[in-house]
């Protein structure tokens, strides 16, 4: 799965997101349920936002338009 936020790029609206896989590696222990993934997004949101802003940059898009956030994007 994917959580998905958005970003812009001037006056362009970006749909993008991080993998479920992905934000756990990030908070390995954490719990799973209810808002969690959420919570960790947030304390790693400036980190997530970086490969994001580097895959628009690089054009690295899924299919559907969207910039997907993968552990291979964090080493980056």
């Amino acid at each position: 799965g994917v959580l998905r936020f958005f970003a812009t790029d001037g006056a362009l609206l970006v749909n993008c997101g991080v993998s479920k896989h992905t934000l756990m590696i990030l908070d390995e222990g954490s719990p799973r349920d209810g808002g969690v993934l959420e919570h960790i997004y947030e304390r790693h949101r400036e980190r997530i936002q970086a490969a994001a802003a580097r895959k628009h940059g690089k054009r690295q898009i899924e299919k559907d338009g969207t910039i997907v956030v993968h552990p291979k994007d964090l080493s980056n």
